[in-house]
């Protein structure tokens, strides 16, 4: 008889998954580059070269705030397991690929800001993200891998959530071409969703 369960503890694939994260933040600072500056330049100049830094260090807050919502989400929720099978590995190795290519849409969103191309690209690839986060909570919960003193309704009511921000993401996609700034406006409303996990407080015995 076949198991596909692995019996180890999710801080394994906690802590890999932090690492990649925290690869991920990494190579975003990398795409701030300072603008040549001339010798000896001037307190103006150089004051005007960091304002010239000001959008791409603020598409930079948007990505990091972004990839740290899902990196809270995700820690919050591989506590819920009691075990993993391998699809639960291969699903999280497709949520860190997703969000490995966060630092490319985040390049050319601070190259073209008011681009809504850029901003397309950027919340499809964030769109990518939360569908894999949501193809785990999915997977986990229809396999029954999570702690068995869960309350049902509590992991429907995230998969809603996540149901929800998938939608918006798409929003985001295209209301872009309407007006740049509604698309930022529907990542803020997203982040505002999502910045607190649902309480764990939900895990009660079952009589």
């Amino acid at each position: 008889m076949k198991k596909s369960i692995i019996n180890f503890t999710t801080a394994r694939v906690s802590g890999f998954s932090d690492g990649i994260i925290a690869l991920v933040l990494s190579l975003m600072v990398l795409n701030i580059e300072l603008p040549p500056l001339v010798e000896n330049p001037t307190s103006h100049e150089i004051h005007g070269h960091f304002i010239k830094l000001l959008p791409t260090i603020g598409v930079y807050f948007i990505s990091f705030v972004s990839i740290g919502i899902f990196w809270v989400n995700h820690h919050n929720f591989f506590y819920l397991f009691k075990h993993i099978n391998y699809v639960v590995l291969w699903l999280n190795l497709g949520l860190l690929f997703a969000l490995t290519l966060v630092p490319l849409p985040t390049g050319f969103l601070a190259d073209y800001p008011l681009s809504p191309d850029a901003t397309g690209v950027y919340a499809f690839n964030l769109f990518f993200c939360n569908t894999y986060f949501g193809l785990i909570v999915w997977y986990s919960y229809k396999k029954k891998l999570l702690q068995d003193n869960i309350d049902d309704k509590s992991i429907k009511t995230i998969l809603r959530m996540v149901f929800v921000a998938c939608l918006l993401w798409v929003l985001a996609i295209f209301i872009g071409f309407v007006h740049v700034g509604l698309s930022y406006t529907v990542m803020g409303i997203i982040a505002l969703i999502f910045i607190k996990p649902k309480d764990v407080n939900y895990i009660q015995d079952k009589a």
